[in-house]
């Protein structure tokens, strides 16, 4: 009877396996050079939006972080939104992040519950502020001369960014600038296995046990017998 069992319970285990995967970088620029010495403002009517394609399978996002200028006053969000040609949409549902109110330097923004990104699909991570910007008060983030890339996921980072200067009812992209850039970030996630991929590797564990029982039959009666 165990030896029926144990089939089972490494089919349960594996599955486990595949659904906790461990969070990996995803798409990151943040050793890219040269950087863009000032940084792109940010105040309560302008926020700006790296935009960033996935790859060609749907995933689990963790967190974003950003290259950010503090400001003195004022809270500092990200919010991850769809696309809408070529420009920030709507937020992503549970698209608000937690992270730094008050960030300066190399921040992260993490997802307080579930975010599954479809494949080969535009999302836009913005950031924002309450602060007016008065009397250089502003947060600001960090930009970086460099061209269009893929990861080795798969995930693409155009080589530029939009922004809006009333609170996000109108944006504009910088992609026929005379010198587009995007910003400095990095994106961590989960890459969720495809159904097949997922199927074959559990046939596949099938298959060696039945061939390892039946190659060893002794052992099996042995057990059988306990």
């Amino acid at each position: 009877m165990r030896s029926l069992c144990r089939p089972i319970i490494t089919l349960a285990a594996l599955s486990s396996l595949t659904a906790s995967a461990a969070s990996s970088v995803l798409l990151s620029n943040l050793g890219e050079q040269p950087g863009d010495p000032s940084s792109a403002f940010i105040s309560s009517n302008v926020w700006d939006g790296q935009l960033f394609i996935t790859g060609p399978q749907a995933a689990l996002f963790d967190s974003v972080a950003f290259s950010i200028r503090g400001g003195f006053a004022g809270t500092f969000w990200v919010t991850l939104y769809g696309d809408n040609n070529g420009v920030p949409g709507t937020p992503l549902p549970n698209g608000l992040l937690i992270g730094p109110t008050h960030p300066n330097g190399l921040s992260t923004y993490s997802a307080s519950s579930q975010i599954t990104l479809a494949p080969n699909t535009t999302y836009w991570a913005v950031g924002s502020t309450d602060e007016p910007g008065t009397s250089g008060q502003s947060y600001g983030m960090y930009m970086v001369f460099s061209s269009n890339y893929t990861s080795t996921a798969g995930w693409q980072l155009p080589n530029h960014l939009a922004f809006t200067t009333d609170a996000g009812q109108t944006w504009v992209s910088t992609e026929n600038a005379l010198i587009p850039r995007p910003f400095y970030i990095s994106i961590s996630g989960q890459i969720i296995p495809e159904p097949a991929t997922t199927v074959l590797l559990l046939s596949s564990i099938l298959l060696t046990l039945s061939f390892r029982r039946r190659s060893n039959p002794s052992s099996v009666f042995a057990k059988g017998a306990q």
